[in-house]
């Protein structure tokens, strides 16, 4: 990962095994901007990502934050890696 200007934050497998969407499917379905590059999705060296309701449950959400919180984006172009396994 790099800056991550051409990476959907939910829509492609850019942390882990797959997209965000499908490993936080409660939180893809109520975010605002499910379109959200990861670059606009860090902001002032935080993760903001904002919902169109209140949660109901919140472990999924933090889950998701203590995934992120080893990942940051930097300087220069988002690369495609290929995964076999």
């Amino acid at each position: 990962m790099k800056s991550g200007v051409q990476t959907r934050f939910w829509q492609v497998c850019w942390l882990g095994r797959c997209p965000l969407k499908i490993s936080y499917p409660n939180l893809y379905n109520i975010t605002l901007y499910p379109d959200l590059e990861v670059s606009k999705a860090f902001v002032n060296g935080h993760w903001s990502l904002q919902y169109i309701r209140q949660f109901n449950e919140s472990l999924s959400r933090d889950s998701l934050l203590d995934l992120l919180s080893a990942t940051e984006p930097t300087d220069g172009r988002d690369q495609v890696f290929l995964a076999f396994g």
